[in-house]
């Protein structure tokens, strides 16, 4: 029989308002790409992909850093690049070995990355080793590409697969990095980290390795600390523990069995304490379950869900700034924490973490997920405005919990359901669910906001007249998706609600193209803005919490199809440009010096006042925009508003360009494009 347990979220709420704990961000949840395939799931930093020395420095002095510039420039055409700073949400690793080049003695070496030799013996000459640092933050500086926010000294240096020196060498390398990186003041140097087990037991532990390492003087030469979050070996485990467990019947503790995400987290915490680096933030930079270790797919959507969840728990009393998952890339081929389809597309595993994203992000959780004697498992989540959401998972079979004050619950497939009314019932198993009051009273869900940015730049930067995308949950009625149709402008005028949904931009009403109950898509009013503003929405009468945005006169960004890469044109005939394949039949590439038609958003005011509300919108820019395709500056023959806040420009595609897919950006008033986006050129 299950356990009956009642489920009383109002308890919880007056214990918590007190406590002044931050939101989780988005750049909390992290995911490593490899294969130069970026993931398909929501998450807020790019985790480390290919290891940089190997890669980028193949032989000494010859620095070719494309793959991790097509990772950038993915990076910044998905939002996660700062615009104040120009900062990308991405960690490097900056070593997992040494080019066989910088080491004579080849014992320790073997074949790495394309066949390149790799050691594990540190570099003969550690002037090799500065050399290649300085290349790495010259590149990325700011100005020739984004700053890189995090970089991690070395790879699992308590693995011989990866180092075979000392203490003292990998203290000389932190030693001769630090400074380097601190060129940068954007840039943030991590130790290198430990994988395995914790606890004193076994002889590559990461609490031995990285305690001997901060006490050689390591901690001198760090901002914080690294540690990757695999729980157990990669064999002969079974079960395999879920992430919440420290061992099995399968493994022994601290041995084949590492430690539960959460023992691991709090030891490393103790750790980092201990060893001069209190109050420096640490950093779970590489974890899953691991290399085909769990392959069941019910079982992956829970045991993903379950290691987000403790994880986010987490980070208000470890001072814990990162999760990452490792790994998407290669589809089914790559094996370590596969979350997609031979398709390249999220499996059951991957769409289960976007949805605990969307429950976490933005909610403030002040203390650890914790279990009780039954194996009823609670996280406890609030938001501004009274919202509280607990997630609950049982880790011994089902349990029925009674409903005495919530509204509705959520699961990991993305539905949301309404809970039965005073004294129902409802089974909580292996998967998490999340179950939500209602703020706002009555029958409504009170809907809640987790993003606010441009619509096709994905930058968290509004501006007047400018299209933007709301993301969250119980943005509309429940099923209810579409777009404006023409019963809903009246006297001309665009709508101000879909169905009920409306939505203010600093107390005015915006424009609402498009509901669901995750997504919004509106038109910001054309009305000045000055520093932060706060956007609502309302859903049937339900009231979201206000989200603070910033705001600037513009936020530009080039529309483009299906989200990119391809930017949204048109020939002078207004047929689609684009490659043959994009839609068979109908895109055609653009040929050198022909003119043709680019739009885009959040450009700023034109030579005509826009009147609020009105279907059409014109005027032209002055100056006139500055657009580079393949490096080379088009000329622009026009530039101005066509349609409520799409601008079009009409651009000479420069004779000079070969054939293939060039990279195009539009500089103006200080913003430059989303990096990216694509325009293909046939002769």
């Amino acid at each position: 029989m299950s356990a009956v347990r009642s489920v009383a979220l109002t308890s919880v709420v007056l214990a918590l308002q007190c406590a002044a704990q931050s939101p989780i961000p988005s750049a909390f949840f992290a995911v490593s790409a490899v294969r130069a395939d970026y993931p398909k799931v929501n998450m807020g930093t790019l985790a480390h992909n290919e290891f940089a020395w190997e890669t980028i420095e193949r032989s000494r002095g010859k620095f070719n850093f494309q793959s991790f510039d097509d990772y950038m420039a993915a990076v910044q055409a998905h939002g996660l690049v700062d615009p104040s700073t120009n900062t990308a949400n991405m960690a490097m690793t900056l070593a997992a070995g040494t080019p066989g080049w910088a080491v004579a003695d080849q014992s320790t070496c073997s074949s790495g990355t394309g066949g390149l030799t790799v050691c594990t013996a540190p570099p003969d000459n550690i002037q090799d080793w500065k050399d290649f640092l300085t290349a790495v933050i010259a590149h990325y500086n700011g100005k020739i590409q984004p700053h890189i926010k995090y970089y991690e000294l070395w790879n699992e240096f308590n693995v011989s697969l990866w180092w075979t020196g000392s203490n003292a060498q990998m203290v000389a390398l932190a030693q001769a990095a630090y400074p380097i990186v601190h060129q940068d003041h954007y840039s943030l140097l991590l130790t290198p980290s430990v994988a395995g087990p914790v606890g004193t037991v076994a002889a590559n532990s990461g609490v031995t390795w990285m305690t001997a390492y901060l006490q050689a003087g390591g901690s001198k030469y760090a901002d914080g600390g690294a540690w990757h979050g695999y729980i157990a070996a990669q064999s002969g485990i079974n079960p395999f523990p879920m992430p919440e467990q420290d061992t099995t019947s399968g493994c022994k503790a601290f041995v084949g069995c590492y430690g539960s995400i959460i023992t691991k987290a709090t030891q490393m915490r103790a750790v980092f304490d201990q060893n001069g680096l209190s109050g420096k933030p640490m950093f779970q930079t590489e974890g899953s379950w691991g290399n085909m270790t769990v392959t069941d797919p019910d079982t992956q959507v829970a045991w993903v869900a379950r290691y987000m969840l403790l994880q986010a728990g987490l980070r208000s009393t470890l001072n814990l700034q990162m999760a990452a998952w490792f790994t998407w890339g290669g589809g089914t081929t790559f094996g370590w924490g596969d979350i997609e389809t031979a398709a390249l597309e999220p499996n059951a595993a991957g769409y289960a973490a976007s949805q605990v994203y969307n429950w976490v992000v933005g909610a403030t959780i002040t203390q650890p997920c914790s279990g009780d004697s039954t194996g009823l498992w609670t996280c406890t989540l609030t938001r501004p405005g009274g919202y509280v959401g607990r997630a609950f998972w049982s880790e011994n079979g089902p349990i029925t919990l009674i409903n005495d004050a919530s509204l509705q619950y959520r699961d990991l497939a993305g539905n949301t359901n309404l809970l039965p009314t005073f004294g129902g019932a409802i089974t909580v198993g292996s998967n998490p669910i999340l179950v939500e009051n209602n703020p706002s009273g009555g029958s409504t869900p009170a809907p809640v906001i987790t993003l606010v940015a441009n619509a096709a730049g994905e930058v968290p930067l509004i501006a007047p007249n400018t299209w933007l995308e709301i993301k969250g949950f119980n943005l509309s009625p429940p099923g209810d998706t579409r777009i404006w149709q023409g019963a809903d402008f009246v006297n001309s005028q665009l709508p101000t609600q879909l169905d009920q949904v409306s939505v203010t931009v600093n107390g005015k009403n915006a424009y609402i193209y498009y509901i669901s109950p995750t997504q919004v898509n509106i038109l910001t009013p054309p009305d000045a803005m000055q520093g932060p503003v706060q956007i609502q929405l309302t859903n049937g009468g339900a009231l979201s919490a206000p989200v603070t945005v910033s705001t600037a006169s513009v936020s530009t960004s080039l529309f483009a199809f299906n989200g990119g890469p391809y930017v949204a044109a048109r020939h002078a005939d207004f047929s689609l440009l684009g490659p043959a394949r994009l839609y068979a039949g109908l895109t055609t590439p653009a040929k050198p010096g022909e003119t043709v038609l680019l739009y885009a958003n959040g450009f700023g005011p034109t030579s005509s006042a826009v009147v609020a509300g009105s279907t059409t919108q014109s005027g032209s820019l002055s100056p006139l925009p500055v657009i580079q395709i393949g490096g080379a500056t088009a000329s622009v023959v026009f530039a101005g508003l066509v349609a409520p806040g799409q601008f079009q420009f009409n651009v000479v595609v420069p004779p000079t360009l070969a054939d293939g897919d060039q990279p195009i950006t539009v500089s103006y008033s200080g913003q430059t494009t989303q990096s990216g986006t694509l325009l293909t050129v046939q002769h």
